[in-house]
């Protein structure tokens, strides 16, 4: 069955499934690895009864693997894949997707049921520490679609990690990224809005030793005064 997914070839796959062979993990790992066939050998899964919400040994489902394609994104969606399964405990698609792929996927997952009032986006785009381009693109769109710039993080963190839940502010800080964080002082959020563990910002930046974010967060504060 490997060999054949590897080798590009959906008929033998789907003659090896009809004759009893089973859509296994690592078959799930080679089929995604082929970007050119990767639909057609999706669909060849499907049309021999495997479960597009199945988990992968990574204990998600394999739409979290595919949010950076668009093409794929949306054949999965089209084909069943719910956009409402936690990534990991606390963390959604949505956040998946607002911390690596564009505004045009995530509003497709938008379009197909997901629901962004379970969502982290924002903080997720915000604090995204792989520096991939267009978060700032993709939290403009997460602004103007009406996500709260001061809502605390939904997710608990283990009490021995001390690491309180913050607004986006404290996201951006934490990725020490300049745009992210004068975007989100520019459009209105509060640089005096605590974390659970009372922490500003300001506080936070300096607590965990974050000198661009400090710099960035006193730039825009003596900007402010001197307007």
């Amino acid at each position: 069955m490997a060999a054949a997914v590897t080798s590009h070839r959906p008929s033998i796959v789907s003659y090896l499934l009809e004759q009893g062979a089973l859509v296994s993990q690592y078959d799930i790992v080679l089929a995604l690895a082929d970007t050119d066939d990767a639909i057609a050998m999706f669909q060849t899964f499907l049309d021999h009864g495997w479960d597009i919400n199945s988990k992968t040994g990574l204990g998600v489902t394999v739409l979290k693997h595919v949010i950076r394609d668009e093409t794929l994104t949306r054949f999965f969606l089209t084909h069943g894949a719910d956009p409402n399964f936690s990534t990991t405990p606390g963390s959604t698609i949505l956040d998946v997707a607002a911390a690596n792929s564009t505004p045009v996927i995530f509003d497709l997952l938008i379009s197909h049921g997901a629901k962004l009032e379970n969502s982290d986006a924002l903080h997720s785009a915000a604090g995204e520490l792989q520096k991939r381009p267009g978060r700032v693109e993709m939290m403009k769109h997460l602004l103007d679609i009406g996500m709260d710039i001061n809502a605390l993080w939904r997710r608990e963190y283990p009490p021995g990690r001390r690491m309180g839940r913050g607004t986006p502010l404290h996201a951006a800080v934490s990725s020490q990224e300049k745009d992210r964080i004068v975007l989100l002082l520019e459009r209105g959020a509060d640089p005096q809005a605590k974390n659970t563990l009372g922490q500003t910002p300001m506080r936070y930046a300096d607590a965990k030793g974050l000198g661009s974010s400090v710099d960035a967060l006193r730039e825009y504060e003596n900007l402010s005064e001197d307007t």
